[in-house]
């Protein structure tokens, strides 16, 4: 028992000496004490990480000759788009107003779930679900396990802050995870699922349709608050 109280206090020592060595720098300390340097830098990760997931869709669509992994790169390349619009917000060099960026990036939500449609009509028209391996299974699951635990904490530690900026990277960030929670969810069916099962194109509509009808609903509160900062 006093082995392990003198091991956790160790450990305690140890990370606060590596939290103040970070500190001691000038970017740790931004990085650990300012939200909105520490959203930026989580913003351009997040926006690197779309990019190369919309990459990865389109090696998936063209192996295995599929629409649905197609519109699955546009969305992700999309998101990556607003990310990159968004992160300049409240810089000296931007000149836009934060209603004006607000009011855009509702509307290219709202063209998100247009594509998102797109998907699940796709889901219903494909009549087969490529099987690309469990590798490639893994590395999705990976994905999306990392980006949900992500998006929940940063979700949370938003809440204590009220810049736009973050509003806006925390809801492009929950409509990051939908798409690869989809995504995940076709590529399993196709790997471990039975071929032509029906009530896989009933599983898929429906969370599709659901997927659609959460990303419109963030597109339109987005929407209503950049109609609030009028």
């Amino acid at each position: 028992m006093i082995l392990n109280t003198e091991q956790t206090e160790n450990e305690q020592k140890a990370a606060g000496g590596l939290i103040g060595k970070v500190k001691d720098t000038e970017t740790g300390k931004k990085l650990l004490e300012d939200s909105l340097f520490r959203a930026v830098v989580t913003g351009i990760l997040g926006m690197g990480w779309d990019l190369i997931y919309a990459v990865f869709n389109a090696v998936l669509a063209v192996q295995g000759r599929s629409f649905w992994f197609a519109t699955m790169a546009a969305y992700y390349f999309l998101l990556g788009c607003m990310r990159a619009s968004v992160l300049p917000v409240g810089t000296r060099r931007d000149k836009r107003s934060e209603r004006t960026v607000t009011r855009h990036t509702g509307e290219a939500m709202l063209f998100v779930g247009v594509v998102l449609s797109g998907m699940v009509c796709l889901t219903v028209a494909e009549e087969h679900h490529q099987n690309f391996g469990v590798i490639v299974v893994i590395a999705m699951a990976t994905y999306t396990f990392l980006r949900t635990g992500t998006t929940v904490h940063g979700a949370v530690k938003a809440l204590r802050d009220h810049s736009v900026k973050l509003f806006l990277l925390r809801n492009i960030s929950l409509i990051s995870v939908i798409g690869s929670v989809l995504a995940l969810q076709r590529t399993m069916l196709g790997t471990f699922g039975v071929p032509g099962a029906r009530s896989y194109y009933i599983m898929e509509g429906v969370s599709g349709l659901g997927a659609f009808v959460i990303v419109v609903g963030i597109g339109i509160s987005v929407l209503v608050k950049a109609h609030k900062m009028a």
